[in-house]
């Protein structure tokens, strides 16, 4: 066998072992509610002693008799926290913790609103000054609408 041959049985190997992992890896799967008066994430998962160990891992992590899952404190972060700690154990669907188009679009208009031509703060605005001619064109109509006003009274 050549050296490109060995390389290519390498990886196809590798390639069938991964998928071979996926099929039988156990499944997370993660969604948000607000349970006892607080925000949390739900980890639904069949019985196993592995997957148990991993959720008690997590920050402030609580079994709901009632929910009959595991819960977990929301955070910023929780879907980098959820796949470091079931990383190599189980797959973790966590498709109901992204934020949605609607969401997307209302945090970035909420982001705009507070900050007007991107900048942090008004201050920062520079001007350029005005030219000799928009000056004299300021003047004129200024002069004008007082003239207006004055004929009016």
């Amino acid at each position: 066998m050549t050296d490109g041959a060995v390389l290519c049985a390498g990886i196809i190997v590798s390639l069938i072992s991964s998928l071979i992992s996926l099929l039988i890896m156990k499944n997370v799967t993660a969604e948000r509610i607000f349970h006892n008066g607080m925000n949390r994430v739900v980890l639904r998962f069949p019985y196993d002693n592995t997957l148990i160990a991993a959720a008690k891992e997590l920050t402030d992590a609580r079994w709901s008799s009632r929910l009959k899952c595991w819960h977990v404190a929301d955070c910023s972060d929780i879907i980098t926290l959820l796949l470091k700690v079931f990383h190599g154990k189980a797959y973790v669907d966590y498709t109901a913790l992204r934020p949605t188009m609607a969401e997307k679009i209302k945090a970035k208009r909420e982001t705009d609103h507070k900050t007007p031509l991107g900048l942090q703060n008004r201050a920062e605005i520079k001007l350029s000054s005005l030219s000799p001619k928009g000056s004299i064109l300021i003047s004129s109509a200024v002069g004008w609408m007082q003239t207006g006003i004055l004929n009016q009274l």
